[in-house]
């Protein structure tokens, strides 16, 4: 359960890392009801190869994940928009939607969310939020490109008065937009709180 949670945050870290970047999210699905994970990550590897091809500064954050019906199938958030239009298309039965051309094992789905943080976020809670899946124990839920920004952790000793005059500096008139309550590894008690800060 500690490493579900830990890799939960980690996600969610880096998903909010590079906000900056996001302006799709895209979900990558097989029309067959393929369930071999390890072909699987060939085919993503494949798909992510070729649409760096084409945009050399693609960046993603992709969560698997095993539909109802047993089909494995992919949640992406990247930095690919209609502009990008060697690889976002327009559907051929509604031009309203949009697919990803380089994806060739089902259906590919193009969503916008630039700029919109709770967007982003939301859809790395969903999909990471979700019980682990018994077939994906032992495996990596989730992989990123390498040129994503990585997250800074800094450490602040509360009991040192200069250095607690620091945070309570600097997260003077944040909103606090979560706060929890957990333990750790060596079962001491962590608050954890977000704050806004774009």
């Amino acid at each position: 359960d500690r490493n579900i949670i830990r890799t939960k945050l980690e996600c969610q870290r880096l998903a909010k890392a590079n906000a900056k970047y996001w302006t799709s999210f895209v979900t990558l699905t097989y029309e067959e009801n393929f369930t071999d994970i390890s072909a699987s990550k060939k085919h993503l590897h494949n798909f992510v190869r070729q649409v760096t091809r084409i945009k050399p500064d693609f960046r993603y954050l992709c969560i698997i994940e095993f539909q109802k019906r047993g089909a494995i199938h992919y949640h992406l958030l990247t930095n690919l928009s209609p502009q990008d239009n060697n690889i976002i298309v327009p559907q051929k039965s509604n031009k309203k939607y949009y697919d990803v051309k380089q994806w060739k094992k089902g259906f590919s789905g193009y969503e916008d969310v630039s700029g919109d943080i709770k967007k982003i976020v939301g859809y790395i809670s969903k999909y990471m939020s979700k019980e682990c899946d018994d077939r994906l124990f032992g495996v990596r839920r989730y992989s990123y490109s390498k040129n994503l920004d990585r997250p800074v952790t800094s450490y602040i000793d509360t009991s040192d008065s200069k250095q607690l005059e620091y945070l309570q500096r600097l997260l003077k008139d944040k909103t606090t937009i979560y706060e929890n309550t957990y333990r750790d590894k060596y079962d001491d008690e962590v608050f954890f709180k977000e704050f806004r800060t774009l």
